[in-house]
């Protein structure tokens, strides 16, 4: 049995666990193969993050909204905002989500404090010469408790890589990898930074390797690359899945002429998708399916330079400048008609022309 933990940053931006990596990681529970695991540290901390920032994202809401009713014709419906959860029905409504998906619950285990004292005292990770990490301790010390002699991988998802990590930051720690071979000196560790790591570099590729029906879901693959799938045509599907586009952050190098974009960068609109293509596809327990593919757009970037290439851009009409004074060094600049690569993905059930969860899952420069 492969075991995994989320430590709490694997939710980080992702308030109810969405997205392709949580449905891959849901369908790797359902295969059997694995148990996913939360602390209930991580849980309390995760409800915790929501109650510090929720306010901070409906009062920027609240704000943007009513900029936006000053372009609406007077008499025109205005926009409403959703309701947002109260801290005790987000975390109602985490916990019912975590269970949809079958990432099991790991109580607070029941260290004497004494433990954890010599445990601080001596370094041993998760803590550091500051004293901090009396959380992840009990979180990591709670996982250690799931190991036993049927655990074939143990895996922890963190990206608090400075107290997890060895000093190359490739690996968990040693002392940390100590700990899980000393309850099973058979099994292997494993660690990833975030759960889409996780799931493009381990999941993905075993539930491939196991699918019952790779020869057929190989046969549907050619059939939507060369166009003769009958259910729909993939340069249909991109098209109508990129008007719902939502502004993302880019990977990569920018440019306004020469200058190069400080990030972070966002692209906050693609068009002209062409050359796409789809590169995989795998077949879920519930019989649908999910395709992966690239595609190449023009897109409007929004990054920062230095107020005075700002203004130069500007002058020779390069840029447009959104924030002229975004701090005391930098502009924040829209720099249109830039080449991107994106990654997306969607789902589908064979026979049918329905398309399901179409979701950009990455954008990367292409210039």
């Amino acid at each position: 049995m492969i075991k995994i933990c989320l430590d709490t940053n694997a939710f980080q931006d992702n308030w109810t666990a969405s997205g392709e990596a949580f449905t891959f990681l849901a369908e790797f529970i359902k295969s059997g193969l694995a148990e996913v695991f939360i602390s209930e540290v991580s849980i309390l901390e995760h409800v915790n993050h929501y109650r510090e920032e929720a306010p901070g994202i409906e009062a920027k809401l609240k704000s943007d909204l009513a900029s936006c009713a000053k372009l609406i014709p007077a008499g025109t419906k205005g926009f409403t905002l959703p309701p947002f959860y109260s801290p005790p029905a987000f975390e109602k409504c985490f916990r019912e989500r975590l269970t949809e998906l079958g990432i099991q619950t790991l109580a607070i285990p029941q260290v004497p404090h004494a433990e954890l004292v010599t445990r601080d005292l001596a370094r041993r990770r998760p803590f550091v010469k500051t004293g901090k990490g009396y959380r992840d301790a009990l979180t990591w010390l709670a996982f250690l408790g799931a190991v036993d002699l049927s655990t074939k991988q143990a895996i922890y998802v963190t990206n608090d890589i400075n107290d997890h990590c060895n000093e190359q930051k490739s690996k968990l720690h040693p002392e940390l990898t100590d700990e899980i071979l000393s309850k099973n000196a058979k099994c292997k560790v494993l660690w990833f930074p975030t759960p889409k790591k996780l799931v493009d570099e381990f999941v993905k590729p075993l539930l491939k390797k196991t699918a019952e029906d790779k020869e057929k879901t190989e046969k549907i693959l050619k059939r939507i690359q060369g166009g003769t799938y009958k259910g729909f045509a993939l340069e249909d599907v991109v098209n109508e899945g990129l008007e719902d586009f939502e502004t993302q952050e880019a990977d990569g190098t920018f440019y306004a002429k020469d200058v190069p974009l400080e990030e972070p960068v966002h692209v906050t609109m693609v068009e002209s998708p062409n050359e796409i293509e789809a590169t995989d596809l795998y077949r879920l327990s519930n019989g649908s399916y999910v395709c992966q593919g690239t595609a190449e757009v023009v897109a409007t970037v929004e990054g920062f330079v230095d107020k005075l290439d700002a203004f130069e851009l500007s002058e020779r009409g390069s840029v447009y400048v959104s924030t002229t004074n975004w701090n005391e060094q930098y502009s924040e600049v829209e720099v249109s008609n830039v080449p991107v690569r994106l990654t997306f993905s969607f789902q589908f059930e064979d026979g049918f022309s329905d398309i399901s969860k179409f979701e950009v899952t990455g954008v990367e420069s292409n210039q």
